[in-house]
């Protein structure tokens, strides 16, 4: 028996939608740097996966200690293409999610973000509030 998404009950449809939207951006999350990868996305020989950002800088795999190959992952660039992701300000209550391509724009403007000396005494002042 095949069972399809649609005959599954509203309520179970609902929680298997969460437990994807949780279990998903941590499997998105570069090894080295733990912020969320973007396109290209490489990976070693046994399938790892690490951002382009850290790539050309570690020697070898930070989970196996494998050589890197010259591959992308292009299935996980098209998923991380399609997944919204948390603002990294949820925790000072930003509750707002965003395509990769605009993620980056709004934690500029974001008002949950970290704001520096109101004073513009950047050099002097070590304020830093939200």
């Amino acid at each position: 028996m095949t069972l399809t998404l649609w005959a599954l009950p509203k309520q179970t449809c609902l929680l298997l939608s969460h437990a994807l939207g949780e279990v998903l951006p941590s499997d998105l999350e570069c090894p080295v740097c733990m912020q969320y990868m973007v396109p290209p996305i490489k990976m070693c020989r046994n399938g790892h996966n690490i951002c382009s950002n850290y790539r050309e800088g570690v020697q070898c795999c930070p989970t196996c200690r494998a050589e890197f190959l010259g591959t992308r992952n292009v299935a996980l660039e098209n998923i991380a293409k399609r997944h919204k992701y948390p603002c990294a300000n949820r925790k000072s209550g930003c509750l707002d999610l965003f395509s990769i391509e605009h993620i980056t724009k709004h934690h500029n403007v974001c008002v949950y973000g970290e704001i520096k000396c109101p004073l513009h005494l950047y050099e002097t002042c070590s304020w830093n509030g939200l």
